[in-house]
């Protein structure tokens, strides 16, 4: 109850998707976790790993990268979830199956007997929109982890939809206002070579970075 408390706190510091998601792993981890990744679609589909976050004592620098593309058929943790849109729970990590290609860290290497992992989909209004992994190299999760980290992904689905809708209302927001200025400017003259420019200086650079305009004599 207090984890969640704190995840609330966190979850309501910013609308910005990438920095909330962050800020979620680096809560996760080391209570809960000793690496954390979410991954989230894009508007361009593609799924991305927005958050990964390690333990101290076991930071790897062969774990996947930040912003990392995840392959929709591949044979990751992450990929199958969102492909299955079910939770993957592997109280011990022991043979052959979905899993990210995350190495033992050589802290462990030595002395490796248990990785444990939960691996469970993000639901928003649309659907699944990604993923929360959590791995633990001390620990074997149980059933009542399995339920905590849904609740965790539930929260953070929660938040992306609630800064996807928000980005769109000001993009909605920002496109009204363009339209109204570029009226006023063409309400204002009668001059044709005027209009146009007035046009082209209201486009570039809300929304474009180069517009011409080309008429029919």
């Amino acid at each position: 109850l207090q984890f969640l408390a704190a995840l609330g706190d966190v979850l309501m510091t910013s609308l910005d998707v990438e920095e909330t998601l962050c800020n979620v792993a680096e809560l996760v981890v080391p209570d809960l976790a000793d690496l954390c990744v979410i991954a989230v679609a894009g508007d361009d589909r593609r799924m991305r790993r927005l958050a990964i976050t390690q333990h101290g004592d076991f930071v790897d620098e062969r774990f996947v990268a930040l912003g990392s593309v995840v392959d929709p058929e591949g044979g990751s943790a992450i990929a199958h979830v969102v492909r299955t849109e079910d939770t993957l729970y592997r109280p011990i990590v022991d043979a052959p199956g979905p899993d990210e290609p995350w190495p033992v860290p050589p802290v462990l290497e030595q002395d490796y007997r248990t990785r444990s992992l939960i691996c469970v989909p993000l639901r928003a209004r649309s659907g699944v929109v990604g993923a929360l992994a959590l791995v633990s190299w001390q620990r074997s999760y149980t059933p009542d982890d399995v339920e905590l980290a849904k609740e965790i992904a539930y929260r953070c689905a929660f938040a992306v939809d609630s800064a996807v809708l928000y980005r769109r209302s000001e993009d909605d927001r920002a496109n009204l206002a363009l339209i109204s200025h570029i009226g006023e400017e063409l309400a204002s003259t009668l001059d044709l070579d005027e209009a146009v420019e007035r046009v082209v200086l209201g486009l570039v650079p809300t929304l474009a970075d180069e517009a011409e305009v080309w008429l029919a004599h």
